[in-house]
């Protein structure tokens, strides 16, 4: 069994993140995982640093207020519910993103 996470990106690379406790996908790529939590912000923030894909990150009512993210690539993201107020998302691809 693979042990890190199967998201195939637009590039087609695969994520190479530790999978999530029973699921097929990494932490940020499970839709299943819990996002609500204050945390969330700094997380995102500071993978996001890190040079790491956003791309199809499960953010579903993640509270994101005043996140900086600017130019990030977050194609595909769910951020449905996301809490997005004064987010800084200046060039961002937010292409096929659920809003």
């Amino acid at each position: 069994m693979d042990k890190v996470c199967q998201y195939r990106f637009r590039d087609g690379t695969l994520c190479n993140g530790l999978l999530d406790v029973n699921s097929k996908d990494c932490f940020w790529h499970n839709p299943s995982a819990i996002k609500t939590g204050p945390e969330i912000k700094c997380l995102i923030e500071q993978t996001f640093k890190e040079r790491k894909q956003l791309e199809g990150f499960q953010l579903e009512r993640a509270d994101l207020n005043d996140v900086d993210l600017v130019q990030a690539n977050l194609h595909n993201a769910n951020l449905k519910r996301a809490n997005l107020s004064n987010a800084h998302l200046y060039g961002s691809d937010l292409s096929n993103a659920n809003l």
